[in-house]
């Protein structure tokens, strides 16, 4: 069952469980959609993992599980993370994710045979 917790790991802002502007990780770490879709990206920068819509327990079911009441709040790791420039660099990539994308581009590169769909895909194509 989730936690729902109670505020944004950023900034501290309240997120009732029925709040919309809630944004999860796989790990419920937990954000509001402004801190979420501005400074990270979309990105969780405890884990790596993909930031989503957080589930909403319907009103009736809050009394039987009542939402988490811990406030978790950890500024420092939402600060903007430097990012560079280049095709194999891209907002909200882990560096996990820029290395293989990197790796992946040069050996595609390498094969000489491939056409610019597939050029195209390497460099869009992201694992989060």
């Amino acid at each position: 069952m989730l936690q729902l917790r109670p505020n944004c790991e950023c900034c501290d802002r309240d997120l009732p469980p029925g709040s919309a502007d809630a944004r999860i990780c796989s790990f419920e770490c937990t954000f509001c959609a402004s801190c979420a879709d501005g400074v990270l990206a979309g990105v969780c920068p405890n884990c790596g993992g993909e930031l989503v819509a957080r589930p909403r327990r319907p009103a009736a079911k809050l009394a039987r599980f009542p939402a988490s009441s811990e406030r978790v709040f950890k500024p420092a790791g939402c600060a903007q993370r430097p990012r560079g420039p280049g095709p194999t660099t891209s907002p909200g990539l882990t560096p996990l994710s820029q290395a293989i994308r990197a790796l992946r581009s040069t050996w595609i590169q390498s094969q000489g045979a491939v056409g610019p769909t597939v050029a195209a895909w390497t460099t869009q194509t992201s694992f989060h």
